[in-house]
């Protein structure tokens, strides 16, 4: 059986403010196991929402903020039932085309 886990997005941009202020942007139950959590670093400088990654017992999810709602989709893991799938990790994202002509 599966327990259920939730995850929950905060935004702490203001939280070292003279009033500080963390607001909870959404959070979701998910059924897949999340062992590992991390930030998937974004592409040459976009400002694109944030995106993040899972893994966990025969899970791999990315999940994207939306309009302030994150959403998630998962990666069929064929030849991986039974295992658990411990950390994350990425390749540096490609250098802008700005950074490429400095």
């Amino acid at each position: 059986h599966r327990a259920r886990q939730m995850l929950a997005l905060w935004d702490i941009s203001a939280a070292d403010a003279p009033v500080p202020a963390v607001e909870l942007v959404d959070a979701k139950v998910t059924l897949h196991h999340v062992r590992r959590l991390a930030f998937v670093p974004p592409a040459g400088g976009s400002a694109e929402e944030p995106q993040l990654a899972s893994c966990g017992f025969e899970s791999v999810r990315f999940w994207r903020v939306k309009r302030g709602k994150l959403h998630c989709c998962g990666l069929p893991l064929q030849h991986h039932e039974g295992e658990m799938l411990l950390d994350l990790a990425f390749d540096p994202p490609p250098a802008s085309p700005d950074e490429e002509a400095a």
